[in-house]
């Protein structure tokens, strides 16, 4: 009797972990060399308290995705899950008529804000090219859509209120809660990124070589640096 508790429990965590990346199981539902069939463990909650959202933007966009062989699906709603790293592009009006684009065959892809006044590229970059070197290739924001040279990582962080326990939050009224995570780097000389504070003595700490040219740069141009985007004609002058 112990035994099948345990074997119950077991299952029980097993089913949560499923939802939670729901993604790689469809991966295993693939079809073709550009999508998945039945991905809605991927794209929907089904618990209905859990606090935040997985994706990047709550609802389908307009987009664009850059295919590794130079072709491109142009004006596609898409719509990214950060938790899963999974882009689904929309190919019918049913509520589950999507796929999951095949992640090795994507260079990058753009989303476009509901008015198309705003859009948001990501490229895929590999591990490597980070100073603390990472396992996998994956998709950064480009901080300006006009440069590389300045990159977001977006982050989703799901936190279970009972993941110290067997029971997942799925089986009680206590929900999880998905939190937003970003980190930003700037490409030195060296070809490498590095994570920076978005803050001018961040900067000027990693570029010292030409601290004082920089200085100068960012007083003639009136710079405030807030945001990441601000970083960008900085580092694009340091790079001239």
């Amino acid at each position: 009797m112990i035994y099948n508790n345990i074997k119950i429990q077991n299952m029980k965590k097993h089913l949560i972990i499923l939802t939670l990346i729901g993604s790689q199981l469809a991966f295993s539902q693939i079809t073709s060399n550009t999508g998945a069939a039945n991905m809605s463990d991927g794209l929907s909650l089904r618990q209905t308290d859990i606090k935040g959202s997985p994706f990047f933007i709550d609802d389908w966009r307009m987009g664009s995705v850059i295919n590794i062989d130079g072709s491109f699906k142009d004006q596609k709603e898409l719509i990214y899950n950060l938790f899963n790293n999974n882009l689904f592009l929309k190919i019918g009006e049913g509520a589950k008529d999507y796929m999951s684009l095949e992640y090795k065959t994507i260079a990058g892809f753009i989303l476009y804000s509901a008015d198309k006044t705003q859009s948001f590229v990501f490229t895929k970059i590999s591990g490597n090219m980070f100073e603390d070197s990472k396992d996998d290739e994956k998709f950064y924001e480009q901080a300006s859509p006009q440069s590389k040279k300045v990159i977001v990582e977006h982050l989703k962080i799901f936190k279970d209120p009972n993941a110290s326990g067997w029971t997942s939050s799925r089986y009680n009224n206590k929900g999880g809660e998905f939190n937003d995570i970003s980190k930003v780097y700037v490409l030195a000389k060296d070809g490498i990124y590095y994570k920076i504070s978005v803050k001018e003595k961040s900067l000027l700490s990693l570029f010292k070589d030409k601290k004082d040219e920089l200085e100068d740069f960012i007083k003639n141009k009136n710079i405030k640096i807030k945001d990441a985007i601000d970083l960008v004609p900085i580092v694009e002058f340091y790079h001239q």
